[in-house]
Formats: C-alpha cells, sequence, structure tokens
C-alpha cells in the first residue's frame, strides 16, 4: 500500500497521511496482542492475573525498543511528523490561534492548503500540532500559504477560494469525492 502511495506521488496527500496513519497504528497495535498470544493459547486455568500483566509490560516494553531504535544518533529527530486536530468551524479555528498564540508557543503558523484551513505550533516537546477546518474545495497538495487569520469571515473565505480557484485541480470537494470514489 505504501510503495503505491509513494509511487503514485499520494503519500502527502491527506489520504496518503491518513492511510499511512492507519497502517502504522495497525502495525503497533498489533504488539500487545502478539505478547498476551502466549498467555492465552494455554488453557484458561493455567494464566493469572500476573501472567497477564507481565505480557503486557513486555509488549510495552518492546513498543519502546522499537520506537527509540528508529531515532537517530545525536538526537534532535522525532518520529512524530505532526499530530493534528480538527477543529469544528472557523470561529473554533480562530479561537484556539488566540489561546494558542496568547501561551507564547513557537513557530506559530497560520496557513491555506486550499483544502484546509491550518494553525501550525510546536507543543513544549517540540511535536508539531496542526488544528484544522476543512474547506468546501479540493486542490492538488502541497499548498501551504499564509493566512490572515484578522480577516472578517466574508473576507477571509473569499480570498481562500479566490486562491483555491487558481491552484491546479480545483473543484468542489463533493465532486473530487464521488471521481475518488469510482
Amino acid at each position: 500500500m505504501l510503495r503505491q502511495l509513494t509511487e503514485q506521488d499520494e503519500l502527502n496527500r491527506t489520504h496518503g497521511r491518513l492511510t499511512f496513519g492507519v497502517l502504522l497504528f495497525q502495525d503497533l497495535a498489533i504488539v500487545p496482542f502478539l505478547a498476551l498470544a502466549g498467555v492465552l493459547a494455554s488453557p484458561q486455568e493455567q494464566y493469572t492475573t500476573f501472567e497477564i500483566a507481565l505480557a503486557i509490560g513486555k509488549a510495552a516494553i518492546a513498543l519502546l525498543i522499537v520506537l527509540a531504535s528508529g531515532r537517530p544518533a545525536g538526537g534532535g529527530f522525532n518520529p512524530i511528523n505532526q499530530i493534528s486536530f480538527r477543529v469544528a468551524d472557523l470561529a473554533g479555528l480562530r479561537e484556539m490561534h488566540r489561546r494558542v498564540e496568547k501561551e507564547g508557543v513557537r513557530e506559530l503558523h497560520p496557513v491555506s492548503h486550499g483544502n484546509a484551513l491550518s494553525v501550525y505550533f510546536l507543543d513544549p516537546e517540540g511535536n508539531r500540532i496542526e488544528l484544522f477546518i476543512d474547506t468546501p474545495w479540493y486542490v492538488e497538495q502541497p499548498v501551504r500559504v499564509p493566512l490572515d487569520l484578522s480577516l472578517p469571515d466574508a473576507e477571509l473565505w473569499a480570498w481562500v477560494e479566490r486562491d483555491a480557484r487558481g491552484r491546479p485541480g480545483f473543484k468542489p470537494v463533493e465532486q473530487w469525492r464521488a471521481e475518488f470514489r469510482v
């Protein structure tokens, strides 16, 4: 699946990132079950709460080893590209931007992707956080245009739509979804 997304240059698109996230989660989620399989394969009267806890502990240690060994020597590398949170609407995105700005976070960047409006910043541990809302349009990615959240709603939406209409692949998102399903 990842090879196909990479070959089709879709790994950095929304559906590619979502697919990668699901695949990664599935790979990591199986580790505790594999650890428990050995315990649960024996007759029920032979396994105790301690044995189950020990199996879960071994799975946690295995996950930590996998995550820690994936970091290059010398540090400075974060295996998490970003953590994204969908916000309900533009008012919510503006409010979260205001709160984050008030906290004085590092690297605060409101941007338009054409198909989403996002606010990026770094959390105290250096993880990139994205707060976003979807727009009603689709454009080919990557797109990252600085966004002025101080504009009134109507003016901001008009600006985002004008910019999106000038991008390759512009279409209403519902049209893109219908084409994507085929």
